[in-house]
């Protein structure tokens, strides 16, 4: 069962770049069809979900989030994971929330 083992930026990274990259680092490898907007992802507190694209690494134990546009400035952002991300088992994470949302804080510069 996944867990999150690390997150870069880490938290509570206080003047990110609006253009940031996410990298969410998990224990064990996650099915790349588990992977997900509503799985992983940034969001404005207060706000959405940030558009981003994703990417998996090859080992499959690094999710890479890239916004689709700048991030809101001078705004606080949340990253989160969810228990739907699976392993290559099939298995489910084993805590809903993963990485719950006001676990991982940035703020925007």
């Amino acid at each position: 069962m996944p867990n999150v083992s690390g997150v870069e930026p880490p938290d509570g990274a206080l003047g990110v770049a609006r253009d940031t990259v996410v990298r969410i680092t998990f224990s064990e490898p996650i099915a790349a069809a588990s992977l997900s907007q509503f799985g992983v992802g940034v969001e404005a507190v207060g706000g959405g979900i940030v558009p981003a694209a994703l990417s998996l690494s090859p080992d499959g134990r690094v999710a890479t989030l890239v916004p689709s546009a700048p991030l809101a400035d001078s705004t606080l952002h949340r990253v989160f994971a969810t228990a739907s991300l699976t392993d290559l088992a099939g298995k489910l994470g084993s805590r809903d929330p993963l990485l719950p949302k006001n676990e991982r804080v940035l703020e925007v510069a």
